[in-house]
């Protein structure tokens, strides 16, 4: 034999070996652990209250009983209802920075240092991108300098009346 012959059959079963080992190694063990959460609007709701009762709202505040209302059943990832209260939980101290930062100094520090532990939330830190996190950075940055511009906007868009 050639050895161009003799490589090409020594490769085949080389190939083969690696493929089986591949597709082996690719296979889902089965174990539920593996698999992708979907949530149900009751599950959801649990991980909803369990993030809320974790956050203290400015005196006054109360979070919503449950999610926003959905036209349609929906199913939901893990952590949406957990960014839903700790976005309300932002909003709920980026209204208070607004309204007290002119008349309540002492009041619009306390708020403001609340909104100073927003980046360590799973909403920031975990299901926001990058931007959004920059933009929420430089909005907190504003606020420290005493310019309202950047939670204005945040609570415009952002937060319900």
């Amino acid at each position: 034999m050639t050895p161009s012959v003799c490589s090409r059959r020594l490769s085949v079963p080389i190939f083969i070996a690696f493929m089986g080992v591949f597709l082996v190694a690719g296979c889902d063990s089965g174990d539920a652990k593996d698999q992708p959460v979907i949530l149900d609007r009751s599950a959801a709701e649990q991980e909803y209250r369990r993030t809320a009762e974790t956050l203290t709202l400015p005196a006054g505040a109360t979070f919503p009983g449950a999610l926003p209302k959905a036209e349609a059943e929906l199913m939901y990832e893990p952590g949406y209802a957990t960014s839903i209260a700790e976005n309300f939980w932002i909003c709920a101290w980026g209204k208070e920075w607004l309204a007290r930062r002119e008349n309540d100094r002492p009041a619009a520090q306390a708020a403001l240092d609340r909104l100073g532990e927003a980046p360590r939330t799973a909403f920031l830190s975990k299901h926001l991108d990058a931007a959004g996190r920059r933009l929420f950075a430089g909005h907190l940055a504003k606020a420290r300098a005493g310019d309202p511009i950047g939670f204005r906007q945040y609570v415009d868009a952002n937060c319900t009346a």
